[in-house]
């Protein structure tokens, strides 16, 4: 990636592998001060102690009508008389997560004249409001949603949050996306009865709850799963902007500066 190395060569030689087992990566860590790591590569405590010069490590990551296409290419025509075609303008929409994503999100949805609902445990009503949302509690969310997006992180608190009881408090016929972690679902399962019952009306995923996951599953038999193998970030500007953010952090950090993007801040306060 020309970014990286742009923007950390000044700092040393870049090297890139596809060898992302503990073993290699501890046999890489002579002499090396920085590393990024991305997909499902796991930077394990034995990794970081096998890396006596190691200084900083950058993680990169934290309507679409197809049967419509189909009969269209088939000459069928008369099909857009078949489709209850709804519309955004003056639908809800939920968003799980009220972070950088979840507020483009809104912006965004906004211009379509969508009412907006989040749940954020970690925002105030008035940082919800200023964004254009209306905070609420999950539950309310779900069950008065036409349009549940999620966009939060995987964490003790969010893991299997979308599970088979609150699935069944969703609004009838509602969609949902999940284009942020895969471990928000409780399973593959869950989202099959709800699709199979009607309770959801469609589903769009990106993530899943294992990946990559079993193509096997029933769930990708039903006709209105939308998927796609965890690569929404992976665009030719998404993934320059991505190496371009985590290169620059990394940089400050060698550099002897605070990086923007950085969950706990507050080391930087401490000095040995």
């Amino acid at each position: 990636m020309p970014v990286v190395e742009e923007l950390l060569g000044p700092f040393g030689q870049v090297e890139v592998t596809s060898n992302t087992d503990e073993q290699s990566l501890i046999a890489l860590m002579n002499g090396t001060i920085a590393v990024i790591a991305r997909g499902m590569t796991q930077i394990s405590a034995a990794v970081i102690r096998a890396g006596a010069d190691l200084r900083v490590i950058g993680r990169t990551g934290s309507g679409y009508l197809r049967e419509l296409d189909i009969q269209t290419r088939e000459g069928k025509w008369e099909a857009r008389e078949k489709f209850a075609l709804g519309d955004l303008e003056g639908a809800v929409l939920g968003i799980v997560g009220l972070g950088r994503i979840g507020r483009e999100v809104t912006r965004l949805a906004k211009h379509f004249g969508m009412r907006i609902l989040t749940y954020d445990p970690l925002i105030s009503r008035q940082t919800a409001e200023h964004s254009g949302a209306e905070l609420v509690e999950l539950d309310d969310l779900l069950g008065k949603s036409d349009f549940i997006s999620l966009h939060a992180p995987s964490n003790k608190q969010t893991r299997g949050m979308i599970n088979r009881e609150r699935l069944q408090r969703v609004k009838q016929g509602a969609v949902l996306v999940n284009l942020a972690r895969g471990g928000l679902l409780e399973s593959l399962d869950v989202l099959d009865e709800s699709l199979a019952s009607g309770r959801l009306s469609a589903v769009g995923l990106d993530v899943y709850p294992e990946e990559p996951p079993n193509p096997s599953h029933p769930i990708f038999r039903h006709p209105n799963l939308i998927c796609t193998p965890h690569i929404m970030g992976l665009s030719q500007r998404a993934a320059q902007a991505t190496f371009a953010v985590v290169s620059e952090g990394m940089a400050a950090v060698l550099a002897g500066k605070v990086p923007e993007n950085v969950v706990n801040p507050e080391v930087f306060g401490v000095r040995n």
